[in-house]
């Protein structure tokens, strides 16, 4: 699709969009709530008229100028946030309703259905399934007809933590040994960035950068994009030859490079790396010596926790650790590893 816009009365929406999906990939749209993300589907499935702009889908224009081709000619598979099954329906007429009598239906209901592991449970009835098989299910019938794309609008959201990510990772193998084209709207970080070959971070009406998880993570466009997709600390900088000099070390940094001058450094809170001091000189390390800092609060996560580290200045940082050591306060050394990203402020901080 590309520059689409969509307004409600005087208020827009969408402005200027553009975006493209390989086909046989997953793209996750990531955005938080308002910002677009609901619109941008509903357009793409024909059930709103975008203002302007061009959409294709397989290379066919479904949307443009000359007019639009309506939701039931265009090729797609839709999954709504709760699935939204007939509930008079057997798994196996929801999986094969949009199959009709076609040739071979029996055969790719049930191979849709081996794909997200319920082969097994073809006779039950909606009511007697869990809210992850139903939501499996709901993704077999939308997946049944081989459509151009698959939409998926929220999906796991439902879903309580624990069994959110079990059925999102069945429903990202299915899609991928099928060969699925599909885009899934997302205000989730986390299922974004485990589940998609191409993040598209929206803000306003519009994407603001696009990529693979691992640039979306590691190398943000600007600091609004850092902070959605992650945690992430800000430390003041001096940026010069390709190094922000920080309270924590002379940090080298990520390209592209800032212009040399001020800014802040953007560092994850797993680049820290906390250890106790007692006494001695710093350790070195390969930003050069680590710094004395004091380690306060800590939050217990399970397969790491969060520290509160205050630094002489006064700061406080968050540091993620899978080693915290004892509760309260006490001394420590504090380094930080790999590269970091550098910003500078014009109007909003972001990288030039």
């Amino acid at each position: 699709m590309s520059a689409v816009d969509k307004s409600f009365g005087r208020t827009p929406v969408l402005r200027g969009l553009s975006l493209e999906v390989a086909q046989g990939s997953i793209a996750a749209v990531l955005g938080p709530s308002g910002c677009g993300k609901t619109t941008l589907l509903r357009i793409i499935a024909g059930f709103e008229a975008p203002d302007a702009g061009e959409i294709r889908i397989g290379g066919r224009v479904v949307s443009g100028p000359s007019g639009q081709i309506p939701p039931e000619r265009r090729a797609i598979g839709f999954v709504p946030q709760e699935g939204a099954l007939f509930p008079h329906l057997s798994v196996r007429g929801n999986v094969g309703y949009g199959l009709g009598r076609s040739a071979g239906a029996c055969t790719r209901v049930m191979e849709v259905l081996d794909l997200v592991g319920l082969a097994d449970l073809v006779e039950r009835m909606p009511h007697e399934l869990s809210g992850g098989q139903q939501q499996r299910v709901a993704v077999a019938r939308a997946m049944a007809p081989r459509p151009a794309l698959v939409l998926l609008d929220e999906p796991f959201s439902s879903l309580d933590a624990g069994l959110r990510w079990g059925v999102r990772e069945v429903v990202q193998t299915a899609m991928r040994a099928d060969g699925a084209t599909a885009v899934l709207v997302t205000h989730d970080q986390e299922e974004a960035l485990s589940c998609a070959d191409l993040v598209a971070v929206m803000r306003h009406g519009g994407i603001v950068q696009a990529a693979d998880p691992v640039t979306i993570y590691r190398a943000p466009r600007d600091l609004e994009v850092a902070e959605f997709v992650g945690d992430a600390v800000t430390i003041a900088a001096r940026f010069s030859g390709g190094f922000a000099e920080t309270e924590v070390g002379r940090l080298p940094l990520r390209t592209p490079l800032p212009p040399d001058g001020a800014g802040l450094a953007l560092i994850r809170p797993e680049q820290f790396v906390v250890s106790n001091r007692n006494g001695g000189s710093a350790p070195t390390t390969d930003t050069g010596p680590a710094v004395a800092a004091t380690a306060g609060q800590q939050y217990f996560l399970g397969h790491d926790a969060l520290l509160a580290i205050s630094l002489s200045s006064g700061a406080v940082v968050t540091a993620r650790s899978l080693d915290p050591g004892p509760v309260g306060e006490r001394a420590v050394w504090l380094s930080v590893r790999g590269l970091v990203n550098g910003y500078v402020r014009e109007g909003k901080t972001q990288r030039l």
